[in-house]
């Protein structure tokens, strides 16, 4: 969710110096939309980094990983804080 609000904040931005004339629609739009594929790959890049530390292929890793999982699903505030949604 906070990411989209980021991508919609970063859009009205855009479209609100054009509007006012600081800056020319397609030369901007191409900058946000350049700004908009590096977000992604940092996203996919920090997503496939937490891939790899919460699905580890060590029994151990994986037991330590399910009980903090269910352990945050036990305690609603600290679900709320762990999905982002305080």
């Amino acid at each position: 969710m906070a990411a989209r609000r980021l991508c919609a904040d970063a859009l009205r931005e855009v479209l609100i110096a054009v509007d006012r004339g600081h800056a020319d629609l397609i030369e901007a739009l191409a900058r946000y939309e350049r700004d908009m594929i590096e977000h992604g790959f940092r996203a996919v890049r920090g997503s496939l980094a937490n891939m790899r530390r919460f699905h580890a292929e060590s029994p151990l890793a994986r037991a330590i990983t399910k009980a903090l999982f269910r352990g945050v699903d036990l305690l609603p505030p600290l679900k709320g804080a762990f999905l982002g949604r305080q």
